[in-house]
């Protein structure tokens, strides 16, 4: 019973930890495109507030982080290419990251390099036909028609969340939020008794 019971323990530290790396990393590179334009940990906020609201998970916001940051410079581009990346995932049927890492490409290098899109036939919807303008205004304009809050296909994501897998992913989500609270402070706490144990190590070295 007590194996039971440390294996069930070494396996929660581990999700912990793993979860806590994940959103510092994350946490670092906002800290760092915030020195260029947005980021920050109001990104952060931003970013898990609206993984919670939309049902898609923590993990899936995280990772596609890069790529929506390079294309949002104030918290209201962000909200918007959030919304753009979770319809067109809901609509093509793909993942998040591949969704927002498609976004990105439209709209730093134009439609035509949204290689995953043009698979799944983009070309056949309003704005991105063979006589569209190609211009990145022009992409962005038919992104918003077709995956923006008001778009086409505006609630593609919702209808795709209202039910047992969107209730899942929203409870899952939760959890990743109190684990990255715990994990926090956790890691707070580490930093400093390796700090102390650092200083300790280097004045008695000779001694030791």
């Amino acid at each position: 019973m007590k194996a039971y019971y440390w294996l069930g323990a070494g396996v929660a530290i581990n999700s912990l930890i793993n979860i806590g790396k994940e959103a510092d990393n994350v946490s670092n590179r906002l800290n760092q495109l915030a020195k260029a334009g947005y980021g920050g940990s109001q990104a952060f906020d931003q970013l898990t507030k609206f993984a919670i609201d939309a049902k898609i998970p923590l993990l899936d916001v995280f990772q596609a982080s890069g790529d929506l940051l390079s294309i949002s410079k104030s918290p209201e581009e962000l909200a918007k290419n959030l919304q753009i990346a979770a319809n067109a995932s809901a609509y093509f049927k793909i993942s998040f990251s591949d969704a927002a890492d498609q976004v990105a490409k439209a709209l730093l290098k134009g439609i035509d390099s949204a290689r995953l899109f043009q698979d799944k036939g983009i070309r056949s919807l309003r704005g991105f036909g063979e006589f569209a303008d190609k211009s990145f205004e022009g992409v962005g304009r038919s992104l918003e028609r077709n995956f923006g809050a008001n778009g086409v296909f505006g609630k593609a994501n919702q209808e795709l969340k209202d039910g047992l897998s969107g209730t899942i992913i929203s409870l899952d989500n939760r959890f990743k939020q109190f684990q990255i609270t715990v994990s926090q402070s956790f890691f707070d706490i580490l930093i400093r008794e390796l700090g102390d144990l650092d200083t300790f190590l280097s004045k008695n070295s000779k001694s030791i």
